[in-house]
């Protein structure tokens, strides 16, 4: 519970400073290439150093060479599947049946047809986001929540839902419908590290690239003239 409180406290912090460089007038793109690093650093450096007064390694908790890397690649492959077959969903019966808002990707506009933009947001999706993400989340998280209810079935299964609800909820700048479908995205890296036995790499990189594609076919379409709403 100790380690969970840490963890809070040093994202609040951080969030606290991002909103206040948000009202200083800090442009969007400072607070997300520079921002956005500088808070995954301070949230690594504390959960390292949670982990180091228990005695544990990030390899403890899953970062660490698959046994199989083919296991891993067919993981990768399911994910992807699933992922977006469950946002189809989503997107397609679930939010116009509830009148909810598809996500906000505004921030995404940071690519805005520059092969500059979209090689940094490529860099920070591979580095801060599938990265250091999955440590937090699929490692950290995971592992403090699954201790905090308990090393059995029950307690997993409410540390997996726990983990992929938090997931989304981190990503409440993309309003109702992008907390909804980061949290099922979440829940869906939850299943691929537990079916990995606890591996991260299937994770690190099922997140590049769903990202990666993402960030993609926004460039394709901006840079060809498609117009996104």
């Amino acid at each position: 519970m100790v380690d969970l409180a840490a963890w809070v406290a040093t994202l609040a912090l951080v969030f606290g400073i991002a909103y206040a460089l948000k009202l200083a007038g800090a442009s969007t793109a400072l607070r997300i290439w520079l921002g956005e690093p500088l808070e995954m650093i301070a949230l690594l450096v504390v959960t390292t150093q949670l982990l180091r007064r228990r005695g544990e390694r990030w390899a403890d908790l899953g970062l660490r060479r698959p046994a199989s890397a083919w296991r891993a690649a067919g993981l990768v492959v399911a994910g992807l599947i699933a992922t977006y077959g469950a946002n189809a969903v989503l997107v397609l019966v679930v939010f116009p049946a509830l009148h909810i808002p598809r996500p906000d990707v505004g921030v995404m506009a940071l690519v805005d047809g520059a092969p500059t933009g979209y090689a940094t947001m490529l860099a920070l999706t591979w580095t801060t986001v599938a990265f250091g993400e999955e440590l937090q989340f699929r490692g950290f998280i995971f592992s403090r929540l699954e201790t905090l209810f308990g090393r059995c079935r029950a307690g997993t299964f409410a540390a997996w839902l726990g983990q992929g609800l938090l997931f989304g909820g981190m990503h409440g700048y993309q309003g109702l419908g992008g907390m909804l479908a980061t949290s099922t995205i979440g829940l869906v890296f939850g299943g691929v590290y537990l079916a990995g036995r606890r591996n991260m790499t299937a994770c690190i990189v099922l997140h590049g690239m769903i990202d990666s594609f993402a960030l993609t076919a926004l460039f394709y379409a901006v840079t060809h003239g498609f117009h996104l709403s």
